[in-house]
């Protein structure tokens, strides 16, 4: 089996269905838009707290998520059906690099009522 193969769900790897504090909100865009002119959705990276505050950056295509967000004020998000699959590979130096790629079909961003 394929280490490829294995997929999480949301409550597997964020361990919550609570919203979780979002550290940062941007655009993403596929590898072939090279100009970076039309973003494919937006990537929002979360803190995962029962996960000793890993952080995880969620892709969620079609999403303009990352108009919303003003400088200086706190979020919180939810995801609806993320999946996130784990990737290993190794660099031109030799070294691995790994992690989780995570996408999910949508995502709510709420303002938080104190900024952590």
């Amino acid at each position: 089996m394929s280490f490829a193969n294995f997929i999480f769900t949301a409550a597997e790897i964020l361990r919550t269905d609570k919203p979780l504090p979002v550290q940062g909100v941007k655009p993403y865009f596929n590898y072939d838009d090279t100009e970076r002119k039309n973003p494919a959705g937006a990537a929002v990276s979360v803190v995962i707290p029962a996960r000793g505050y890993a952080s995880l950056t969620v892709k969620v295509p079609s999403s303009t998520a990352y108009k919303t967000i003003e400088e200086g004020k706190g979020y919180s998000a939810s995801f609806e059906k993320l999946v996130a699959k784990p990737y290993a590979f190794r660099t031109e130096k030799g070294s691995i690099n790994s992690g989780f790629s995570a996408i999910a079909e949508a995502v709510q961003i709420t303002e938080m009522d104190e900024y952590l």
